[in-house]
């Protein structure tokens, strides 16, 4: 299977997603952000660095750019090739967010 953004934005999340997870499928939806971005609602983390370099340990390949907006800070976003989006999709998957299609496929095989 190809995966593209619009995978990650039919995922149903967890009713708690750890922080992240948080970060990962906004990096993944097509976010992208800085440390001041981050923490804010809804990802509430205040220290994006270190949550960066822990994505980068299950082997994401996360992009850095100089911020074009923010002097001094840097801007960080997802490579979209497949195997960085395939990991993304497995990872978010493992961390309790859901397909809503196999959702409505196993209520629709439930009425049966």
């Amino acid at each position: 299977m190809n995966i593209n953004r619009q995978h990650f934005r039919d995922l149903i999340p967890p009713a708690c997603p750890t922080k992240i997870a948080r970060v990962l499928y906004h990096l993944a939806t097509g976010g992208s952000l800085n440390s001041i971005e981050a923490e804010k609602a809804p990802l509430f983390d205040h220290c994006l660095p270190s949550t960066i370099a822990d994505l980068k340990k299950y082997g994401l390949e996360i992009i850095r750019t100089n911020d074009p907006v923010e002097d001094g800070y840097t801007c960080y976003s997802m490579n979209t090739e497949q195997p960085t989006m395939a990991l993304a999709y497995d990872l978010l998957k493992g961390w309790g967010y859901r397909d809503s299609q196999m959702d409505l496929f196993r209520k629709q095989e439930g009425a049966r």
